[in-house]
């Protein structure tokens, strides 16, 4: 979203992204647990050494995810599956890879000060510049509205009040919306 853009999320549409054509009927619970296992599998490979392998398991895992990103509740997922790549970027060397991923991750988690786990220094160190960077930006305001009053606003895995809703000082990066009807249909 651009700097202070609205958007309206109605049946049917998936805002400013591009329509899914997933219906809940059609989402297996295998599917998306498909689509985590490929997180957890990413990781393996990272652990082990194995940067390329983690780096095209992590790219798959996040193209399911995004087929199913209605009903996924937490972006725990996608924020993993970015510090990963990101790790396994800068374990090739491509550093510029490893910083754009960063960047997502700290989009997502900007209020995390520190990163859980067992990180090299280096790694830390560009990770608070990175995040110093991106907390520094200006920042956003988002209007959510519906034809429904008074439905859910989930934003980046939270809920954020009711709509319509405007969320001010969102950090600038890609963000994940989503609205239950009352009928329990889910808007994202």
């Amino acid at each position: 979203l651009k700097n202070s853009e609205s958007f309206s999320l109605k049946k049917g549409s998936a805002g400013p992204k591009k329509e899914r054509a997933v219906t809940k009927s059609s989402v297996t619970n295998s599917d998306y647990l498909s689509a985590l296992t490929l997180v957890k599998k990413g990781k393996d490979y990272l652990d082990q050494g194995q940067f390329g392998k983690a780096i095209s398991t992590l790219k798959e895992s996040l193209i399911q995810i995004e087929n199913y990103i209605k009903y996924l509740e937490t972006i725990d997922p996608i924020a993993d599956a970015y510090l990963y790549m990101s790790i396994a970027f800068f374990q090739q060397g491509m550093s510029v890879n490893g910083e754009e991923f960063l960047s997502k991750f700290v989009s997502l988690q900007p209020n995390m000060v520190t990163l859980k786990g067992d990180y090299p220094p280096a790694f830390t160190r560009v990770y608070r510049q990175i995040r110093n960077r991106v907390l520094k930006n200006r920042r956003s305001q988002i209007e959510v509205t519906g034809t429904e009053s008074g439905a859910p606003v989930w934003f980046d895995g939270k809920v954020v009040g009711q709509s319509p809703v405007v969320l001010n000082r969102a950090v600038l990066g890609s963000h994940y919306i989503r609205v239950i009807g009352s009928d329990g249909e889910i808007f994202a």
